[in-house]
């Protein structure tokens, strides 16, 4: 699974984008608001440190949603450091967040404030150091969606005098739902159906899917980069791969 680039390939300086449509039966759109589904999405990341966790990275409220809904990221990243405890459930609250780029570290001092550190990590990684000896940090990586402001992806425990190592991959999972829930929180499982959608390789680094309401997103048969999610499916295979096998055990 690696090379001497990291866990996944190379990482591009591109935009991605994912178009989610509203299918267009007369008022399907209007009942979707009316019920209150939000659109929600997750990104994923690969590393080998176990215990963390993926974080709500983006809510569409009902108000906002439209036939057509776009969600677009460049590769821009910030690290940040938290003492908020990983666990499900969990709001993250991020402190210190920095700018870093593939192959940054960012490292959290003895004064336990943080500094970045260039070319200190594989090109395609980030790495997260914590040199503040006995104290324990949540740490990851944020990204701004549609170019609002940058929101974590993923929360990761780094002990202190410790490391981890994030790669981001350009993999979503979405979620449409009636529940509320907030961004930066930790989920290990689905709470609603949806669907995974690999970018990689994507034709202009774009996928489109349709949206049906009373059916769910509507997945070409011969597609490969996408998946039907069930609401309660665990979600650290498919958003946090190459972390220990214990962490997705049922």
């Amino acid at each position: 699974m690696t090379d001497q680039d990291g866990w996944y390939g190379s990482a591009s300086s591109t935009t991605y984008t994912f178009n989610c449509d509203i299918d267009k039966p007369s008022g399907s759109l209007e009942r979707m608001k009316e019920l209150g589904y939000h659109l929600y999405g997750f990104k994923a990341v690969g590393t080998a440190t176990g215990g963390g966790t993926p974080l709500l990275w983006f809510d569409i409220p009902p108000e906002d949603l439209g036939w057509e809904n776009e969600i677009s990221w460049t590769v821009d990243y910030k690290a940040y450091m938290s003492t908020t405890t990983i666990k499900n459930g969990a709001k993250i609250v991020t402190m210190s967040p920095l700018e870093v780029d593939l192959g940054d570290e960012y490292c959290i001092l003895n004064s336990s404030m943080p500094e970045v550190r260039r070319n200190k990590a594989p090109k395609t990684q980030i790495r997260l150091k914590n040199e503040y000896e006995g104290r324990e940090y949540a740490c990851g990586i944020s990204q701004s969606m549609n170019g609002g402001p940058a929101s974590p992806i993923c929360a990761l425990p780094v002990a202190g005098k410790g490391a981890a190592s994030v790669q981001p991959i350009e993999k979503l999972v979405v979620l449409v739902a009636t529940s509320t829930n907030q961004t930066a929180t930790a989920y290990t499982r689905s709470y609603a159906s949806g669907a995974w959608i690999d970018l990689t390789g994507a034709d202009k680094n774009q996928r489109d899917l349709v949206y049906k309401l009373n059916y769910g997103f509507q997945i070409p048969s011969t597609a490969r980069w996408a998946e039907e999610v069930e609401e309660g499916d665990n979600l650290l295979p498919i958003l946090m791969p190459g972390a220990p096998a214990s962490d997705y055990e049922e």
